[in-house]
């Protein structure tokens, strides 16, 4: 029962991330929010693709990006991003298209923030209905999608599933 509710979450948020972001996951290479604005619609393409490409052929010295040379340690410069970069890893490799691994982050930070949020709340409530409904308020509200071009701030599946953990041990 538990890997059936399980695959019918996951099912579930894929789909409405899909439709939410439409159509972006049919187009990961091709598409970007606002990316002929410079600055941080760039930035997270290329910080993104950094650590998926660094994590693929050279993992020790990921932090060593390859901007402001000669300097070493530049990708602290800013935000890191290694969790984003570690789940765009498949698409670099399956494509190496820095656009397509961006992209696919934005996809899975939506389906993962759901999903955390889910089990969270219904681990609290015991409610599928109201974990249901706080899953998606909280991973589609109108402040992640104001935000798509920052991909530090669509990471929020941190929140539910580091909250999960303190919640048990807690009861």
């Amino acid at each position: 029962r538990g890997a059936l509710e399980f695959v019918l979450v996951v099912t579930g948020f894929v789909v409405a991330t899909v439709l939410l972001t439409y159509p972006l996951a049919f187009n990961l290479s091709r598409l970007g929010y606002k990316l002929h604005v410079a600055g941080d619609p760039q930035y997270s393409v290329w910080n993104v693709a950094w650590v998926a490409h660094a994590l693929l052929n050279d993992p020790s010295n990921v932090l060593h990006a390859n901007i402001f040379f000669p300097h070493k340690w530049t990708l602290i410069y800013s935000e890191a991003n290694l969790a984003a970069g570690a789940l765009g890893v498949p698409v670099y490799w399956l494509t190496g298209d820095a656009f397509a691994t961006h992209n696919s982050v934005v996809l899975i930070s939506f389906v993962l923030s759901a999903i955390g949020t889910y089990y969270l709340i219904r681990y609290i409530t015991t409610d599928r209905r109201a974990a249901l409904v706080g899953a998606i308020c909280f991973a589609y509200c109108p402040y992640v999608f104001g935000h798509l071009p920052h991909i530090q701030l669509l990471m929020t599946a941190g929140i539910p599933f580091s909250l999960l953990p303190f919640h048990r041990p807690a009861d």
